[in-house]
């Protein structure tokens, strides 16, 4: 799914039935997220987070502090191309998250600690142009990107770390609205939107035969 950094969400709408036909698709309950969009003054956010196993206590299973860190930066900065008629809004997000993953096996030779770094990034921009006093376009493009370099949910006393795979995904939107006010009781919109996701998994397939 398309993924929209946290400093770049304005508005969430939840919405309980009668939507359009562009969320035809969904059943139940439908929340959006609603990207910001620029604004006649020039503006901007950033936000930066730290997380260290310095501050962890020792893992249950293993007796030990197992070392993870993660780190996180966003941003965002919109404002006007002309004032009141355009406005452009941007931003992007960064985060990086080694850790560690143990193995508790009955065979201590094979409990080597595996590093994962995982990394995850995604950015977007929005433009906002008002036609006139009755017609608005708004076109958007997200771009998200995360890798994987041991997915496959090791750790535990039945998988080696041979078993070790890789796993890379992104998404990629393309989104566009035209709407015109007809009259006072009238509004017609038009939307067109594109989405591209890769999800791209593998596996390092060694067998490891346990000493008897």
């Amino acid at each position: 799914n398309p993924r929209v950094s946290q400093e770049a969400v304005g508005e969430f709408q939840f919405v309980a039935s009668r939507w359009d036909a562009s969320q035809g698709r969904s059943n139940g309950v439908l929340v959006n997220a609603v990207t910001k969009s620029g604004t006649n003054i020039s503006s901007g956010s950033a936000a930066v987070s730290f997380r260290s196993s310095r501050f962890n206590a020792p893992d249950f299973v293993q007796q030990r502090v197992l070392p993870y860190s993660n780190q996180r930066f966003n941003g965002t900065y919109g404002g006007p191309i002309r004032r009141d008629r355009a406005h452009y809004f941007v931003y992007y997000e960064r985060e990086r998250e080694p850790s560690t993953i143990t193995f508790n096996s009955p065979y201590p030779s094979f409990n080597v600690d595996q590093e994962r770094k995982v990394s995850d990034w995604n950015g977007g921009a929005r433009l906002d142009f008002q036609v006139g006093a009755q017609q608005h376009l708004m076109l958007r493009a997200t771009k998200w990107i995360r890798t994987d370099p041991a997915y496959a949910g090791l750790n535990g006393a039945t998988t080696h770390p041979s078993s070790q795979g890789y796993s890379s995904a992104n998404s990629d939107t393309l989104y566009a609205t035209h709407s015109k006010v007809i009259g006072n009781r009238g509004l017609n919109e038009l939307k067109f939107g594109f989405s591209g996701a890769v999800d791209a998994a593998s596996d390092a397939g060694f067998a490891a035969a346990a000493p008897e």
